[in-house]
């Protein structure tokens, strides 16, 4: 699978489950509709990312000028939800993923 099958899921078309029938034989439900508008976060993408601008966002932007600057970087960062949003990892119904992934960030930060 891909890395934005979370996106799909999310806006309504379960792939994994798709697949799983194909592959007992079983004629996949035809999905015609999805939800648009469905945007997807990464938590530590994001803080990733806020954090290279601030350590390097002018060398970063003379080569890659399409790069966003620091106040919107900044901007999007600080606004936390959006409707439409859901976080990738960061999930009420089931924390531990994000508590792994974060103990992970954490450790890989203080190398």
């Amino acid at each position: 699978f891909w890395g934005s099958l979370q996106l799909a899921l999310d806006a309504g078309v379960d792939f994994p489950r798709l697949l799983v029938e194909a592959a007992l034989g079983r004629k996949p439900e035809a999905r015609t509709s999805y939800r648009s508008g469905v945007r997807s976060r990464w938590l530590w993408g994001d803080v990733d990312h806020l954090l290279a601008i601030l350590r390097n966002g002018g060398t970063m932007r003379r080569t890659h000028p399409e790069l966003p600057g620091l106040a919107s970087t900044l901007g999007a960062f600080l606004i936390p939800w959006r409707p439409g949003d859901r976080f990738e990892v960061l999930r009420a119904s089931d924390p531990g993923p994000f508590l792994r992934e974060t103990g992970a960030w954490i450790r890989d930060v203080l190398r």
